[in-house]
Formats: C-alpha cells, sequence, structure tokens
C-alpha cells in the first residue's frame, strides 16, 4: 500500500463530512473534478497547495494524513466544541460570510452594553443625589 491508497478514502470521507460534492471540493481547491476524483480512489496523490486549499474549507489535515483525529490537538471547552462543531456544518459560502462578518466587525451578533446603551436617571438637590437605573462595574451589572 502506498500514501495514496491509504489517503483516497480519507479525502473522500472529508468532503463528505464537509457537505461538499466533488465538484465543489475541486472548484476550492483548484483543480479538475476528475483530478479530484483520482485522489479520492487513490491514482494520485494530492500536493501540498491542494491540501493546503482543502484544509482553509475545513478539512482535517492529521486525519488526511494520518487517518487519526484529534490527538494532537488540546482539549477545548464543551461550548467551544458547540461552535466549531457549528462552524464545520456550514457551507464553504456560509463559512465565508460569517468569516467576514466577524472580522469586519459588522455582525448581527450581540454585543456587550456599552454606556451609551445604558439609561440612569440622577436627581439631586444641595449634597443629596439619587440615581434610578442599572449600574454596571466592569461590564458585570452591580445590585
Amino acid at each position: 500500500m502506498n500514501f495514496s491508497s491509504l489517503s483516497g478514502p480519507r479525502i473522500a470521507a472529508e468532503r463528505k463530512r464537509l457537505k461538499l460534492s466533488q465538484v465543489e471540493a475541486a472548484e476550492e481547491c483548484g483543480v479538475s473534478r476528475e483530478m479530484w476524483g483520482k485522489y479520492e480512489r487513490g491514482k494520485a496523490a494530492m500536493g501540498t497547495e491542494v491540501l493546503s486549499s482543502f484544509v482553509s474549507v475545513g478539512a482535517d489535515p492529521l486525519f488526511i494524513l494520518t487517518g487519526q483525529t484529534h490527538s494532537l490537538a488540546p482539549e477545548i471547552a464543551p461550548d467551544e466544541q458547540l461552535l466549531l462543531d457549528s462552524y464545520r456544518e456550514l457551507s464553504p459560502q456560509q463559512r465565508k460570510a460569517l468569516l467576514a462578518q466577524l472580522l469586519s466587525g459588522n455582525s448581527d451578533i450581540a454585543k456587550p452594553e456599552t454606556s451609551s446603551d445604558r439609561r440612569v436617571t440622577i436627581k439631586g438637590e444641595g449634597n443629596r443625589v439619587s440615581a434610578q437605573g442599572d449600574y454596571y462595574e466592569n461590564g458585570k451589572k452591580e445590585e
């Protein structure tokens, strides 16, 4: 057995996990659909540029190269894993759109309240002052 014959089924498994057709995977990686089929059948070895492109759309390089998953990956919190799993279920187009929103700062994701978002009423006479509303210290609501 050679590397191509071992990696072919792994490449196919990763493509399917990413919910890509052979045509979509080939387009994302800059190769023809025919060449992609050769990778998956183990008739040709994927070069580093193609592998790098495949990894950029979410493929697991460790799995493709060794057949192992996450053995070298650090432990992550459950909420981080949920976020990662949800991201991996997105189409390549959805991933690009999400990353563009997050990196531009123009996302619809809920943002922490700022001082301009809060309303506090302050009344007073002489040395007596009272306030009504929520008071926040370092992003935490004070009771």
